[in-house]
């Protein structure tokens, strides 16, 4: 599953992968930390486990993962919490496990790493146009200050961590030295 926080402090818990039944599920459940409390709230569109996952406003977006077959799934939608209802949104352009998915300015979502199909890391960039609904392919270039990274082999790993630090960056956390990335 993946799990998320919202500012207001609630956690979600979506997805996951029952072992007993061999098959992702579709569930989303909440954690109330005022309450002490979890509560089970509307299903996912798409089962899921191994995906991503981030938290814009009041949204909490789910990208990728895996469905009931071991390959990567594309699809992508969005919770809204006061509505208690899930949307589908389009599709990313290439499927992955365990991306990284970090908002920049509430405005855009970014799509980073993950395992591909072919079960490597993938080096695809992806962005998510909040407003208007749409994915695009990201070009980027390391920074020529970062030679370990373009001389060892750059690649945007599983398991990564990222936050924006300022109004047009992203840092990222890999097994690679820190990196940023504009």
């Amino acid at each position: 599953s993946a799990i998320v926080q919202q500012a207001d402090g609630a956690v979600y818990f979506s997805g996951g992968f029952d072992e007993g039944r061999g098959r992702s599920h579709n569930s989303l459940y909440v954690y109330d930390p005022l309450q002490g409390s979890m509560s089970q709230l509307g299903d996912l569109c798409v089962a899921r486990s191994s995906h991503g996952a981030v938290v814009n406003g009041k949204f909490v977006y789910v990208l990728g993962g895996r469905g009931d077959s071991p390959a990567p799934i594309k699809a992508f939608e969005r919770f809204d919490a006061a509505l208690n209802a899930w949307e589908r949104l389009p599709d990313c352009h290439v499927p992955v496990l365990r991306p990284l998915l970090v908002t920049l300015n509430d405005k855009f979502i970014f799509k980073l790493g993950g395992i591909g199909a072919d079960e490597h890391p993938c080096n695809v960039i992806e962005r998510f146009d909040i407003a208007r609904k749409e994915w695009a392919l990201v070009e980027y270039q390391i920074r020529e200050e970062n030679q370990t990274l373009k001389s060892v082999g750059f690649a945007l790993h599983p398991m990564m961590s990222g936050v924006q630090i300022s109004y047009n960056s992203i840092l990222v956390r890999t097994n690679n030295p820190d990196f940023r990335w504009i």
